[in-house]
């Protein structure tokens, strides 16, 4: 049962300072949410100094819809950082939703994550 998972590459961030998009494939046989959010670690001594986050559901572009592989194509500029911080240094991937603990549904799956242009 999926509350939150965090994906931590802090130790060797990424610049997707250049980059367009966010893809994720996600697979959920049930729920109406699924969010995404953006660490940066471009801090004092590689401290966190943003992060955002960003819901998806069946009436956003892109669109989550769960009973089936779903293709997110999340374009970057979803991804606006408080105070002007860019993704220059991410470090954390972070996946969660609302609704699958409280539907009793043990499964979420991600696949082929990575940042284009």
């Amino acid at each position: 049962t999926l509350n939150f998972v965090g994906i931590d590459f802090h130790n060797h961030p990424i610049d997707a300072t250049g980059m367009t998009y966010l893809h994720l494939d996600v697979f959920a046989p049930q729920g109406v949410l699924f969010s995404v959010k953006l660490v940066n670690f471009g801090g004092v001594n590689g401290s966190v100094n943003g992060q955002i986050g960003i819901d998806l559901t069946a009436g956003t572009t892109p669109a989550f819809t769960p009973g089936g592989w779903c293709q997110l194509e999340i374009p970057m500029s979803a991804f606006v950082f408080p105070g002007g911080v860019t993704p220059n240094r991410l470090g954390q991937l972070v996946l969660s939703t609302s609704d699958i603990p409280a539907l009793n549904t043990p499964l979420v799956l991600v696949d082929n994550i990575y940042w284009h242009r």
